[in-house]
């Protein structure tokens, strides 16, 4: 065997998202209300992928001094921050001790993509190491920081079903879709293509976009006092 040795990879996920409404009534009878949404929505998705890697030289006859161990490290971050208004749709149906919501919105507006490739490789041999720069996947080429404005939308659907335990008392379980149509996320910002030499500048450097859903369920108890 040439070397031996083995491969971390860790990826992280994290958003966060605030909005502010006015509520326009639409119509409403007995049971049924519909209300026209305006208002601002903020959004901030963080994403970042690692490689870490640690691999000894076995090979006898090559340049590099066997028993060498390389240990390198990538990491590919980025941040989108939305700025935007958003319209919709809130529909609130009561029957008896049941209550349905439907929520149908979009925002629009500015999506801030920043994001930052850094890489590193130790080299150990006889007591003794070297930190050249890069690692595997990030390399001169495309090490350093990143920024981009572009317009951005945000489709969100979700429904929300309530029971009434008591008067004072809502049990309510639902459903949320959300999507982002234009983000730059850590792993997608990875070019497999590397060139250790450099000559024809791979991994490229650049911001690589995509679209990013999620849906979640969420669970709640409402007590008024």
């Amino acid at each position: 065997p040439v070397s031996a040795g083995n491969v971390d990879v860790r990826a992280d996920l994290d958003m966060v998202g605030v909005d502010a409404s006015f509520h326009v009534l639409l119509g409403r009878s007995a049971d049924h209300r519909v209300d026209m949404l305006l208002g601002y929505t903020y959004n901030r998705l963080q994403s970042s992928v690692t490689v870490a890697t640690q691999s000894t030289n076995l090979f006898t006859g090559d340049l590099i001094p066997d028993g060498t161990v390389f240990t390198t490290n990538d990491l590919f971050e980025t941040e989108n921050t939305f700025h935007g208004a958003h319209l919709g749709v809130l529909s609130t149906v009561v029957r008896h001790k049941i209550s349905l919501r439907t929520l149908a919105k979009v925002s629009f507006g500015n999506m801030r993509q920043t994001g930052d490739i850094r890489g590193f490789t130790i080299e150990e041999v006889g007591g003794a190491s070297a930190a050249p720069a890069g690692g595997i996947f990030a390399q001169p080429s495309n090490i350093g920081p990143f920024a981009n404005d572009t317009f951005a939308f945000i489709p969100e659907l979700g429904i929300n079903l309530g029971y009434q335990v008591r008067d004072n008392v809502r049990l309510t379980v639902g459903y949320t879709f959300l999507f982002w149509s234009d983000v730059a996320l850590g792993g997608n910002q990875i070019d497999r293509t590397v060139d250790l030499t450099q000559v024809t500048q791979r991994p490229a450097p650049g911001i690589v976009e995509s679209g990013f859903w999620m849906q979640g369920i969420d669970l709640g108890i409402a007590i008024d006092l």
